[in-house]
């Protein structure tokens, strides 16, 4: 049995791009000068790993330069049945969803439909958060919304986790006294997001979930990708999470939990691999797709433009030993998305989660490189995933990724986005 690491949770993005600061010269892959071999020994040790882990699923999908190098599944998406995972396999993204929705509001934003820097009461009339500020002009915008730096944490005892509708989460919301003075501070709280993603179908005259197909989903042909409500209805077979016992050395299948919404703008969208690659191409390609200019260059830019600067507590209460990126790099949100830079390379991350159902999407857009992974487990005992992260990079870029001769981690020079 594998009995190292913490836990599962350390299965997020936030050891993203550790690999730069700390890879090893007698990684398997720095000496492999052909891309298609090196891809191949990722592909065994992730099977190798993901037993040793105690994974029963999990689904993998990577592309480089507009090209597909691995998509891939592992294991089991139910265990009882014997039914692998491929893929096709759905898994719940979580606040993967959160990306979408920033990014369907940038395509609003294109099509004039609203601005980042619109007032929320705007699309949502009656919808007012309070905040501290010494301006007494300030108000919430959606670009507040997405940044998470309106000063309103989800820390309520309101019963977040048994509301059913938008409406009983943006009443709560409003009901909300700050805790940080208005544009200061990150504080996590996806309530925010719920409300910028309907502000976005009220912009669109959808719902939240039928404006994400009309402008997103339905141009990229993620045909597979939909709204979690829709699977739960259908009880798909496939669609279980695990968690390993250890005394009975087996999984346990975990029953659905409340998805905290129905249609849920920050955590309501489930995919696959096949699906995933599309969105990462059309990331990686600057909001072009199939030659389609989707997305402006100049508004997908814009969610992935540093908003606010990330905690060290944000790292420390999610149970991570180091910031989200790993090391001491400084790291920034940005709208949707995690950003930092090391040795010279931005990356753009993010991490999702839903019951024991775990994903994380991780970009370098400087070497045109992104990946996808979702699992139906957490992981028991292991760093699986952060070592996954370490692995897909030096097993897309082989040398590339590893410089010998670098002692430390310069501090990032990614300018702030500026409000007011």
């Amino acid at each position: 049995m594998n009995r190292h690491m913490p836990t599962a949770i350390s299965l997020i993005l936030g050891m993203a791009l550790v690999f730069i600061a700390s890879c090893s010269t007698t990684s398997p892959y720095l000496d492999v000068s052909d891309q298609e071999k090196r891809i191949e020994i990722l592909s065994k040790w992730l099977e190798s790993e993901r037993i040793k882990s105690h994974i029963a699923g999990m689904s993998i999908v990577i592309v480089q330069n507009n090209r597909v190098l691995l998509k891939q599944g592992f294991g089991w998406s139910n265990v009882e049945e014997k039914i692998p995972v491929t893929p096709k396999t759905l898994f719940p993204m979580g606040c993967l969803t959160k990306t979408f929705t920033a990014t369907l509001i940038a395509k609003l934003v294109d099509e004039g439909k609203l601005d980042w820097d619109d007032p929320v009461a705007k699309y949502i009339p009656g919808f007012n958060l309070t905040i501290k500020s010494d301006h007494e002009n300030d108000t919430v915008t959606i670009r507040d919304l997405l940044t998470h730096r309106v000063g309103i944490g989800l820390t309520s005892n309101k019963g977040w986790n048994n509301m059913t509708s938008l409406e009983e989460v943006l009443t709560a919301l409003s009901e909300e006294k700050p805790a940080a003075r208005f544009r200061t501070s990150y504080l996590d709280n996806i309530a925010l997001d719920m409300a910028a993603g309907v502000s976005a179908g009220k912009a669109s005259n959808l719902s939240w979930a039928d404006s994400l197909k009309t402008f997103l989903l339905g141009p990229l042909e993620m045909r597979n990708s939909q709204d979690l409500v829709l699977l739960k209805k259908k009880k798909l077979r496939q669609f279980t999470s695990y968690d390993w016992i250890e005394k009975e050395e087996k999984f346990k299948s975990i029953p659905w939990k409340n998805a905290f919404v129905d249609n849920n703008p920050a955590a309501g969208l489930v995919s696959n691999a096949e699906d995933m690659g599309k969105w990462l191409k059309f990331l990686l390609n600057q909001g072009k797709f199939n030659r389609q200019q989707v997305v402006s260059a100049e508004q997908l830019q814009e969610t992935w433009t540093p908003q606010i600067d990330l905690p060290w507590q944000w790292a420390v209460d999610l149970k991570f030993s180091k910031g989200i990126l790993g090391g001491d790099a400084a790291e920034y949100y940005g709208m949707g998305w995690v950003i930092g830079e090391k040795k010279g390379q931005k990356v753009i991350a993010t991490r999702g989660r839903y019951s024991k159902f775990r994903s994380r999407m991780v970009l370098l857009p400087d070497t045109n490189v992104g990946f996808v992974v979702m699992g139906n487990s957490p992981g028991h005992n292991s760093d699986l995933y952060s070592k996954l992260i370490d692995n897909i990079f030096e097993a897309v870029l082989g040398s590339r990724s590893h410089d010998p001769n670098a002692t430390h981690d310069p501090q990032p020079h990614i300018p702030l986005h500026q409000t007011r």
